[in-house]
């Protein structure tokens, strides 16, 4: 049995009976013991400004006999553990050879670093407060963190996880850290949040979900998991260097990333992905970069795009690219950011087929239009319905010149007569020079947005 004050908590875990139970004793001791100011009864002066929060009905009211329990337990370990002259609950090195259940347990301060759990751990509805720490811990058999709640930053550096890990429904409000951890078997991250609720911007934490050289062996899963809020809804905290880090971690198994939403662009850096990885559904951002973050946001899609790419999956290839384009759009000058625009605007960067053949279309239609107008404002007295056929066939015609419909001999040679006989001034060699200009090109954004989305490889 470990010495001091981290043999008081573990003695609580080891009492007989109903984990209920214990977590009565543990929650109630909390709320019984907690300085006044951490349960924000009185001002607080420095950093953190982190209230320990009741859990939910309050904090329990401990008897006379659970009070003294507590006391006795207390005497025999080395005293009530202490506020802030060190980690106040500290299971650094601790080694738990039994399953350990420390669901609905309120943490606070805790550190369970270089820890080592040789069976089960289970910590479903469990609500950590302050900084947790697990660095370098072991998790011999299945880790469950079902519903768990963090405050502040969680650090699972360089952890081994041996068996299955479940971090389902997880709130992440101060960053998680999970550098050169690895994952034996399959992890599951599905439904869980990362966001900025208390992110404090500090040196320790640069990235809100950091998972750098994670060696990911069996399955991962991080389906319908939020990377950051929405800039576009919410109050701006402090906002995080990346949201999502994957650089330099390995996928050797099927990864899901289904309906996750990405408030930001990911960083994959290095990364080695799984052939069957699945990213549809996927909410991807829908503010525009920062200005401090566009040259990031380029390389990030642009490393997607490749890695797609490499994985020979052309529809994530052509999201990215888009996703790049935008982002190449706030950094390059105004000509160029126009062209970007307008590759946008008419095909959605050779992606849409509807916007294509939308913009291929209209521009000759609007054309057609015009010169018809024209005509009867001249006093054209015949068949309406023929000069409406001929100017949609001149302005057909001027848009693709290259075929020479309208040209001595062509099919469309007379509609463009009676439209030259009615149309006023120079207009219609204006538009028939704006549509030889714009017709060919619009043609080839067409055809190009046909090829991206139906081509073999």
């Amino acid at each position: 049995m470990p010495n001091g004050e981290i043999a008081f908590w573990r003695a609580i875990l080891d009492l007989p009976g109903k984990h209920e139970q214990k977590a009565r004793l543990w929650n109630g001791y909390i709320g019984w013991k907690l300085p006044p100011g951490l349960r924000g009864e009185t001002p607080r002066n420095g950093w953190p400004h982190y209230v320990v929060h009741a859990p939910p009905g309050g904090w329990p009211e401990l008897t006379e006999d659970e009070r003294s329990v507590l006391e006795n337990l207390a005497q025999e370990y080395g005293g009530h553990p202490t506020w802030r002259e060190r980690t106040y609950m500290d299971f650094v090195g601790s080694s738990f050879e039994s399953e350990v259940n420390l669901s609905d347990l309120t943490l606070i301060d805790a550190d369970f670093s270089k820890a080592r759990f040789h069976a089960g751990v289970q910590l479903e509805g469990s609500r950590f407060f302050m900084q947790a720490c697990f660095s370098g811990t072991n998790f011999e058999a299945g880790a469950r963190f079902h519903k768990t709640f963090f405050e502040a930053d969680v650090h699972f550096n360089h952890v081994q996880f041996r068996g299955f890990a479940l971090f389902e429904s997880v709130e992440f409000n101060g960053g998680a850290t999970f550098d050169r951890a690895g994952f034996e078997s399959y992890v599951r991250f599905n439904d869980s949040k990362f966001v900025e609720t208390h992110f404090s911007g500090g040196i320790s934490v640069l990235n809100l979900a950091s998972f750098k050289g994670v060696h990911f062996r069996g399955g991962a899963s991080f389906r319908n998991v939020v990377f950051g809020e929405d800039p576009t809804r919410t109050v701006k905290r402090h906002r995080p260097r990346r949201l999502a880090d994957f650089s330099d971690a390995r996928f050797d198994a099927a990864t899901d990333f289904r309906r996750a939403v990405f408030n930001g662009p990911p960083a994959f850096f290095n990364c080695r992905l799984h052939e069957d990885t699945d990213f549809s559904r996927v909410e991807w951002p829908k503010a525009m970069p920062e200005p401090r973050e566009i040259e990031y946001a380029i390389r990030a899609w642009e490393r997607l795009e490749l890695m797609m790419s490499q994985l020979e999956k052309p529809l994530d290839r052509h999201r990215f690219f888009r996703f790049k384009m935008r982002a190449r759009r706030l950094a390059d000058g105004r000509f160029l950011r126009v062209i970007n625009y307008l590759f946008e605007f008419t095909s959605d960067y050779g992606w849409s087929v509807k916007r294509a053949s939308l913009s291929w279309v209209a521009h000759w239609l609007v054309a057609g239009f015009v010169l018809f107008s024209n005509a009867r404002q001249a006093g054209f007295g015949g068949d309406t319905l023929k000069l409406f056929i001929a100017a949609l066939g001149t302005a057909f015609a001027n848009a693709h010149a290259f075929l020479s419909l309208a040209g001595p001999g062509g099919y469309l040679e007379g509609g463009r007569l009676l439209i030259e006989q009615h149309v006023h001034g120079g207009l219609l060699a204006i538009i028939g020079v704006t549509q030889a200009v714009l017709g060919p090109v619009l043609l080839f954004v067409l055809l190009l947005t046909l090829r991206n989305r139906f081509r073999l490889a």
